[in-house]
C-alpha cells in the first residue's frame, strides 16, 4: 500500500508540473512522466531482470542542461525491483549531437532466503555514465553508452556496461 502510495504522488506530481505555456523557453523547469508495464521485467543490465511483470515509470525534471531523471520499477505484486536517481548533464547539445554525462546513486532489491524466513534485501550501486546520441536523419538515431557500475555493500556488481543502438522512428 505504501508502495502505491508513492508511486501514485510521483505521477501526479511528474504530470501536475509537467503543463506549460506555449510561449516557455529553455530556462523554466520542464517535467514530464512514463508509465510502462512490462510482461517480463528486462532490466538494461542481465543481471539485474526481474523475470516477472513490472511497473516502470521514468520521470523527468529538467532545466537549462541539467536533469534529474529517476526511474522507480516495482514487481506486479508491488514488491520493489530497484529504484534509480539519475543526475544528468548536456555537455554537448547541437542538432546533430548530444553528449551527457551523469551520476546514479541507485538501489536494487532481491529475496534473500533464510531457512526460517525470506527477507527483502537492498543493494546499493553507485554509477557514472557518458552518453552520445548521433542523428543520422531527423527520423533515425545512433546512441552509444556507457556506464561504470559500483556496487557499495560486500559481493555486489562491479564492471563497465557499454551499448550501441540504432533508432528509427
Amino acid at each position: 500500500m505504501k508502495n502505491s502510495f508513492y508511486l501514485i504522488f510521483f505521477f501526479i506530481f511528474s504530470v501536475s508540473f509537467s503543463q506549460e505555456k506555449g510561449d516557455s523557453s529553455k530556462s523554466k523547469l520542464k517535467a514530464g512522466c512514463t508509465v510502462s508495464l512490462n510482461s517480463n521485467g528486462i532490466s538494461s543490465i542481465p543481471a539485474f531482470s526481474l523475470g516477472e511483470p513490472a511497473i516502470m515509470s521514468f520521470i523527468s525534471l529538467s532545466k537549462g542542461r541539467f536533469s534529474y531523471d529517476p526511474v522507480l520499477a516495482y514487481g506486479i505484486d508491488t514488491r520493489p525491483w530497484f529504484i534509480d536517481n539519475w543526475l544528468h548533464y548536456l555537455v554537448v547539445d547541437r542538432p546533430v549531437i548530444k553528449v551527457r554525462t551523469g551520476v546514479n546513486f541507485s538501489m536494487y532489491f532481491s529475496d534473500l532466503k533464510l531457512p526460517d524466513e525470506t527477507i527483502l534485501q537492498g543493494e546499493r550501486y553507485w554509477a557514472f555514465e557518458l552518453a552520445g546520441i548521433y542523428n543520422i536523419t531527423s527520423r533515425s538515431n545512433l546512441t552509444f553508452l556507457y556506464w561504470n557500475d559500483r556496487g557499495q555493500d560486500p559481493e555486489t556488481i562491479l564492471g563497465h556496461f557499454i551499448s550501441l543502438a540504432g533508432e528509427r522512428s
